[in-house]
C-alpha cells in the first residue's frame, strides 16, 4: 500500500473457510484498488477495520426473538420491487442455537403455536445460521462495534449503483452482464 492510499471501506460475506473480506484501498475518497482476503473468522473483521474504515456485511444482524421481517427488511423489499424475495426473514436469535434445521423448525413450530403469526423458517436462512450466530455474538460481546459494522444486501448495493434501478435476476445473462458493468466502472481491475 502506498503512503497516499487509505483504507477506504470493507465488504465481505461469509465463505467456506470463513468470511471473504474486499477491502477497498484508494485516494481522495475514490477506491483506486481492491484487496480480497479471506478470514477465517469474524473476529477478524474487527482487526481488518484499521483506520477506521466501515465494514459492510451481507449478514444479518440485530437480530429478532422471534422470526420474522424487521423493519430494514420490509424497507429493503420494498425498494427492491419485483425482486423482494432476495429479502427473506432471518432466524431469530434463539433459532441460532439450533443444531439441524428439523430442530429449528420444531422451535418455531412452537413459537407458531403461542403466536399464530409467527414466521416460517426457510432452508436458506437456516443454512446461514452459523454465520449469523457468530457475526452475532461478536456484535453482543463487542457492542461498540455497531459505530463502524453495517449489514448490507448485495442487491440493494446494485441499485445504489444502478442510480435506483433494479437489476434483473443475478442468475440470468443480463443480470450478471449489468452486474459486472457496475463492478468495472467503479473498479476498474476487477476483470484483471
Amino acid at each position: 500500500m502506498s503512503k497516499t492510499e487509505l483504507l477506504l471501506a470493507i465488504g465481505a460475506d461469509g465463505a467456506r473457510g470463513g468470511w471473504l473480506a474486499a477491502l477497498a484501498y484508494g485516494t481522495n475518497g475514490q477506491a483506486t484498488r481492491v484487496e480480497l482476503r479471506l478470514l477465517t473468522a469474524f473476529a477478524d473483521l474487527g482487526g481488518a477495520h484499521e483506520a477506521n474504515a466501515p465494514v459492510a456485511v451481507d449478514i444479518p444482524m440485530g437480530l429478532l426473538d422471534s422470526v420474522g421481517l424487521r423493519t430494514c427488511d420490509r424497507q429493503a423489499r420494498a425498494l427492491l420491487g419485483k425482486r423482494a424475495s432476495t429479502v427473506f426473514a432471518p432466524p431469530s436469535r434463539p433459532l441460532l442455537r439450533a443444531d439441524t434445521y428439523a430442530a429449528a423448525r420444531e422451535l418455531v413450530e412452537r413459537e407458531r403455536a403461542a403466536s399464530p403469526q409467527a414466521k416460517s423458517l426457510s432452508a436458506q436462512a437456516f443454512g446461514i445460521a452459523p454465520k449469523m450466530r457468530e457475526a452475532d455474538d461478536y456484535l453482543q460481546a463487542h457492542p461498540q462495534a455497531q459505530k463502524w459494522l453495517w449489514e448490507c444486501h448485495p442487491e440493494l448495493s446494485f441499485r445504489a449503483m444502478a442510480k435506483g434501478r433494479v437489476l434483473p435476476d443475478k442468475k440470468s445473462v443480463c443480470g450478471q452482464a449489468e452486474r459486472l458493468t457496475l463492478l468495472c466502472d467503479r473498479f476498474p481491475e476487477v476483470l484483471y
